[in-house]
């Protein structure tokens, strides 16, 4: 069977990060209108389910993935091994991503938009750091 080279899966952190630097991108155009502002909003989204993809990947490989990875548990589990530094932050990010299906109105959008630059971005920057800097070596629990 042949396989077509662009429906390879990229590795959960290359997909991270390319999600992530589609995010940033965003960011240097200002001022941004109300579609680009729905666009960066979803931008979030597919940024926050890669990160936790890429965390998720992680913590399997090293051997520490919770029995039952829902979101919280494997958030849980990568503030324990200190991938993340603020899981309340993360939470807020699932917590908005939530809202944001249900209510898109202008007032959510421009809340999103303030938390997405002031708090959600730099977390998420700090975990494409995190993750780069610490590549999983394989280790397992015992």
């Amino acid at each position: 069977m042949i396989s077509h080279p662009f429906t390879q899966p990229l590795d959960p952190l290359q997909c991270f990060i390319k999600k992530l630097n589609r995010l940033e991108e965003t960011f240097s155009v200002s001022p941004l209108s109300e579609l680009e502002q729905e666009g960066a909003v979803r931008r979030m989204h597919f940024a926050v389910d890669a990160g936790l993809k890429a965390m998720k990947g992680h913590l399997a490989t090293s051997g520490y993935l919770p029995d039952v990875p829902t979101p919280p548990a494997v958030l849980a589990a990568a503030w324990r091994r200190r991938i993340i530094f603020n899981g309340h932050i993360w939470m807020d990010m699932l917590s908005r991503r939530s809202q944001l299906a249900r209510d898109d109105s202008p007032e959510t959008l421009r809340a999103s938009m303030e938390e997405l630059e002031s708090r959600f971005l730099p977390e998420l920057i700090r975990l494409r750091d995190w993750l780069i800097q610490h590549p999983c070596s394989g280790e397992r629990k015992q």
